[in-house]
């Protein structure tokens, strides 16, 4: 409301109209105060969500304005990327009351700058500002990076128990991609204090550092303090704590092994879409767990649940209709489920590259080729899988292939019956596919963190 007073007849005009009337004023002023007045009411605009307010500073500062605003890309690039960016965004919103103090107290050449008022209120040591410029230097966003400076701005934030501060210097430590500083024992203290102060983000880290620990960096697997932690996170309905409180349950770390306690909370994680949950919950299932015996039917259903996220249920449903588990045994649904994990582009999966190779040698839902399955063993043993290796030594022995009297195996194959079976192949045992419980870390947890 004092803002608006100072500005005068501009805000006699509808509110709607507030913001193109001080942009306005801003371009055709020659008066700083005057200026700095409506400067300071777009920026408050922009702090408190307002999209235009924002568009507008970014031209503003893009542009420049007469002989009192001077062009700086670096600021219009700090406006245009809170449009967007959701920490940078709060981090504003959190500062706004903040900011407009500090620029009361600066000269005009100062106050004119929002990156130079954020600075200096952040070598003033006011915490929400220091947490403001400690995650634009240490991204580069509005200003030229400087990650040691940034994370001194975050450690002293953070001293001051600003709780997003010493969350944000957790995620730096913890970050083995972007900076190259990965401290455990660093993270971890941040995480802590994040959440001393309030902030129950933190949880998850917690509960996922000391389960996984880093004896490089001096910190041993803390089961306990793991339990603990994620069971917290998981009462307030996060699908990653509740993930990592059923694993524990499950390998009876930092509590007595119960698998239908696992199952329960391995259920509600799965129930929010968690992908690892899904293939977890899916494989004590397919294969039983402890007291949870095997179930076919929940195992399928499961595993379609998470078909359209995860390989393993994809590759799952392949091997519960290829060998009939409690459905009808089906060689074509078989082949597209191994199919679709097996061709996927990001991280094609070994285990269905080799079980298409098998549907080929055998004629199981698909014309029997042996040069077809060969070269589906040879891509599978390409990333290392053993049993694909041995199935190629094993064809490679093999000199001649006899025809073999036997009956069709999938009367539903396109021409009514199958071609004859490689019979001076010996079999080999069944490959089991292998599932990889602690890959979640490095793709799905860091999605969570980057989202967050």
């Amino acid at each position: 409301m004092e803002l608006e007073q100072s500005l005068g007849q501009l805000f006699d005009h509808p509110s709607q109209l507030r913001l193109v009337n001080a942009a306005e004023q801003i371009r055709v002023s020659t008066n700083v105060e005057m200026t700095l007045t409506a400067l300071t009411f777009l920026r408050l605009k922009a702090m408190q969500l307002d999209t235009e307010a924002k568009t507008k500073l970014s031209t503003i500062y893009a542009e420049g304005q007469k002989d009192v605003i001077e062009k700086d890309q670096d600021e219009a690039d700090l406006w245009s990327r809170s449009v967007f960016d959701k920490q940078l965004n709060q981090a504003l919103v959190i500062s706004t009351d903040d900011l407009i103090t500090i620029g009361k107290q600066q000269p005009p050449k100062v106050a004119l700058s929002t990156t130079a008022l954020i600075m200096a209120g952040a070598e003033q040591g006011v915490p929400t500002l220091c947490y403001l410029a400690g995650i634009m230097l240490t991204k580069g966003v509005g200003c030229v990076p400087d990650i040691d400076r940034g994370l001194a701005f975050l450690e002293r934030a953070g001293e001051q128990k600003q709780p997003d501060a010493a969350y944000e210097l957790g995620r730096f430590y913890s970050d083995r991609y972007n900076y190259s500083r990965p401290d455990l024992k660093q993270s971890l203290y941040w995480y802590q204090r994040a959440y001393e102060n309030g902030d129950t983000r933190a949880l998850v880290d917690l509960a996922y550092g000391f389960s996984e620990g880093d004896l490089g960096h001096d910190v041993p697997r803390d089961d306990d303090r793991a339990f603990r932690y994620a069971e917290q996170g998981a009462k307030t309905d996060d699908k990653y704590c509740q993930y990592i409180l059923g694993h524990l349950y499950l390998k009876g770390r930092g509590v007595v092994q119960d698998s239908e306690k696992a199952v329960h909370w391995l259920s509600a994680s799965a129930e929010q879409g968690f992908a690892v949950a899904l293939e977890e919950i899916s494989a004590i299932y397919l294969k039983g767990h402890g007291d949870v015996p095997k179930n076919y039917q929940l195992a399928h259903d499961w595993c379609l649940k998470g078909v359209s996220t995860t390989a393993y249920c994809q590759t799952s449903l392949g091997d519960i209709y290829r060998n009939g588990w409690g459905v009808q045994r089906d060689y074509q649904k078989a082949f597209q489920y191994y199919q679709t994990a097996a061709i996927q582009p990001d991280s094609p999966h070994h285990y269905a590259q080799h079980m298409l190779g098998e549907m080929f040698l055998n004629g199981e839902g698909v014309p029997q080729d042996l040069a077809v399955a060969r070269e589906w063993f040879q891509i599978a043993s390409g990333q290392g899988y053993e049993p694909s290796r041995l199935k190629l030594q094993i064809l490679a022995a093999t000199k001649s292939i006899v025809p073999a009297e036997s009956s069709p195996r999938n009367s539903s194959s396109p021409n009514g019956s199958t071609r004859s079976s490689l019979a001076d192949i010996p079999p080999t045992p069944q490959p089991v596919q292998e599932k990889r419980s602690s890959r979640w870390s490095i793709g799905f947890f860091n999605k969570k963190k980057t989202s967050s």
